[in-house]
């Protein structure tokens, strides 16, 4: 009978994009359920921060940038077998249509899209994935559900994240080994805080109306989500998008 608890003693979870944000709440969650969590990201400082407050003591610590193929080879190599993957790594950025340039258009999908696909590749090719293991694929509203203003490069990298991980589902299903997305509407974290330098105050609070539960959501509400998938209480769940976005696009 499957385990429908949050219980990961004995279980091993990387997490990509994990020195801040919806990453960082995730591995601090994974590590409170019992999981060793291997810890990937660019900022060295942040992430041996984030170790020291683990739960555990048999946590690891992997920097680097995924946008590099061949750290990403190196990194997989010194894995251990693995019962869970979150991407969470990502990258948005405001650029109105007439500014886009190839050079943008390469950095994001090198972040939000080559980077993930990857990863997992590289996962798949040197078996670091256990059987009846799990993937999330951290995704997005914008681009699938609904567009926004100067994101137009951003929505198309995660709409065809969410492409890849239907195709992928059936690969990966011959193994018993799940991947989905879970795409969240404007999530309160150090990225989009970022957001305040070109946006007033008043226009946040007055887009947070938009939202039938009356507010952006914070990375607990995705890390909860990402648990679920991660646990066998999503066993039969496969090649699907949950969408987190506190009623927005059910309008």
């Amino acid at each position: 009978m499957a385990d429908y608890t949050y219980n990961f003693t004995g279980k091993t979870i990387l997490v990509t994009g994990a020195s801040s944000g919806i990453g960082k709440q995730i591995c601090l969650d994974c590590a409170e359920a019992g999981a060793t969590v291997i810890m990937l990201g660019r900022d060295e400082e942040r992430l041996k921060q984030l170790l020291y407050q683990l739960e555990g003591g048999s946590h690891q610590v992997i920097t680097g940038d995924l946008k590099d193929e061949q750290f990403i080879e190196r990194a997989c190599q010194g894995l251990p077998l693995l019962d869970g993957v979150v991407q969470s790594a990502g990258l948005m950025k405001l650029v109105p249509l007439k500014f886009i340039n190839a050079a943008f258009i390469d950095e994001m999908l090198a972040v939000n899209l080559r980077a993930p696909i990857l990863l997992l590749s590289a996962l798949q090719k040197q078996k670091k994935l256990k059987p009846a293991s799990s993937i999330v694929l951290l995704s997005s509203v914008n681009g699938v559900a609904v567009g926004s203003l100067a994101n137009s490069v951003y929505g198309a990298t995660k709409g065809a994240l969410q492409s890849f991980c239907k195709s992928a589902s059936l690969e990966l299903a011959k193994t018993n080994i799940r991947i989905n997305c879970i795409a969240p509407a404007m999530v309160n974290t150090e990225g989009t805080a970022k957001i305040s330098e070109h946006v007033s105050a008043e226009a946040i609070e007055a887009d947070q109306k938009n939202y039938p539960l009356g507010r952006y959501g914070t990375p607990a509400d995705i890390a909860g989500c990402c648990l679920f998938l991660l646990s066998g209480a999503g066993s039969w769940i496969t090649g699907s998008t949950i969408t987190i976005d506190g009623g927005f696009t059910a309008q």
